[in-house]
């Protein structure tokens, strides 16, 4: 086939085009995306509260197996949040809280081995980091923090790159993502097989640990996933646009105590109404959404106590934004789920703003 000399440099300009990139936001809350990041970017930069998408993050450490064949592992239960005041990373605390249980090398009688002889998972059951101080150099920096493993803390330093930064996915839910590795001694941290030199010998005293952490803001007015029922995101996206919490409780109501209505609105899904008048700047909703769930949650005990830390930290987070005491949310969250990341985050935060 022929192509004329216009056809070429229509198709040439047609392909530069495609290949250039919005601008987003740096790491300092400037301008700019990371090359080649085809997504839209959120400017209004306020208060900015992330959470971890496990889906989308890589928690792995590397060990030598005596002192020559390589073990890759994992854990497979573990958490993280970032609260970067008015969106600045280098201002940010950060959290991960890690299940020493769920350690997983792809072999069961070494995660035992290492549960119980290495780690005494049953007397120390979580790894902690918490961030100190950020240094940022255009999209890297050095992370420092402190690092809790059995009950030794100590100070660490993480290198890393910024691969994206206040980026709006496809369901604008804002995405930040922080690769990393970090190299420690496991005896710094007493994670050593006691008074047995025979174990010892044979896992490598350097742990080279490797992170890819995917934090998300969930935008919850845009919540229309292809597996979420149409009906109820349709429903929270139209009355909580437009309307005010009475017409929305109202709606409730009405949509649950209807017999030959197809689906309910559940405790999630009011978790979802409440994050969205709050992601408004509609507090006073926003707080009446979250009581109602308060009080649902005291009519059913048996509920997770997870979801329960999940309102009050909605709940806490609505406060801090409208200027108010988030203090009876953090006390009630941490009750229900002490140690998570998220929780440690806002108590910090919130007691370095008073």
């Amino acid at each position: 086939m022929y192509l004329r000399p216009y056809a070429v440099l229509t198709i040439l300009l047609l392909l530069l085009s495609a290949c250039q990139t919005e601008p987003g936001t740096d790491p300092a809350g400037q301008t700019t995306t990371p090359q080649g990041d085809p997504v839209a970017t959120n400017t209004a930069l306020g208060d900015t509260f992330y959470e971890v998408d496990t889906q989308h993050s890589l928690l792995d450490f590397t060990a030598r197996h005596i002192g020559f064949g390589r073990v890759r592992g994992t854990f497979n239960n573990w958490n993280a949040a970032a609260i970067l005041p008015r969106g600045r990373l280098d201002d940010a605390y950060v959290e991960v809280t890690i299940q020493v249980g769920s350690i997983d090398t792809q072999n069961s009688g070494r995660d035992d081995l290492l549960q119980k002889q290495f780690f005494d998972a049953a007397a120390y059951p979580l790894i902690r980091f918490s961030s100190t101080e950020i240094d940022l150099d255009g999209n890297s920096g050095r992370m420092h923090g402190r690092l809790t493993i059995k009950d030794v803390t100590r100070d660490v330093t993480l290198d890393f790159d910024v691969v994206s930064l206040h980026a709006l996915d496809q369901w604008e839910n804002q995405r930040m993502v922080l690769e990393s590795r970090l190299t420690i001694d496991r005896n710094d941290f007493g994670v050593v097989y006691a008074d047995n030199d025979f174990w010892n010998g044979i896992v490598s005293d350097r742990i080279d640990i490797d992170l890819s952490i995917g934090f998300s803001e969930y935008n919850a007015l845009n919540d229309v996933f292809p597996w979420r029922d149409s009906q109820v995101s349709t429903f929270i996206r139209d009355h909580v646009d437009s309307d005010g919490w009475d017409a929305v409780r109202a709606a409730v109501f009405e949509f649950n105590d209807d017999p030959d209505s197809p689906v309910r609105v559940s405790l999630g899904d009011l978790k979802r109404i409440s994050t969205a008048f709050m992601q408004q700047g509609r507090h006073a909703d926003a707080r009446e959404a979250a009581s109602l769930s308060v009080e649902l949650l005291a009519a059913e005990p048996a509920l997770d106590p997870a979801l329960q830390a999940d309102f009050h930290l909605v709940a806490a987070q609505n406060a801090i934004r409208a200027g108010a005491d988030p203090g009876p949310h953090l006390r009630a969250a941490r009750s229900s789920a002490p140690a998570h990341p998220l929780l440690l985050a806002l108590e910090r935060y919130a007691r370095d703003s008073s």
